[in-house]
């Protein structure tokens, strides 16, 4: 697990990428369909009430696998440093 400075930071992070960037992440990570479109979701600054009902899933289940996509794309960038 990142501690709460360095997820702040990725999420700032993954927030001044361009789509394509995130796009290519995504790719580059093999993040199955629910992952992206969470990812995606979250850069596009969707609320997380809007985001839960489009995706038809709970806020815990948003919170909880939000933290395991930035855990992998922090873990995916240390790999290749």
């Amino acid at each position: 697990m990142i501690d709460k400075r360095t997820y702040l930071n990725l999420k700032k992070e993954i927030k001044n990428l361009c789509r394509q960037n995130v796009i290519k992440l995504c790719d580059d990570m093999q993040l199955n369909t629910d992952e992206k479109e969470l990812l995606m979701s979250f850069y596009d600054d969707d609320s997380r009430t809007s985001t839960c009902m489009k995706l038809s899933i709970g806020e815990m289940y948003y919170k909880t696998h939000l933290k395991q996509i930035f855990n992998k794309i922090y873990d995916y960038k240390n790999t290749f440093k």
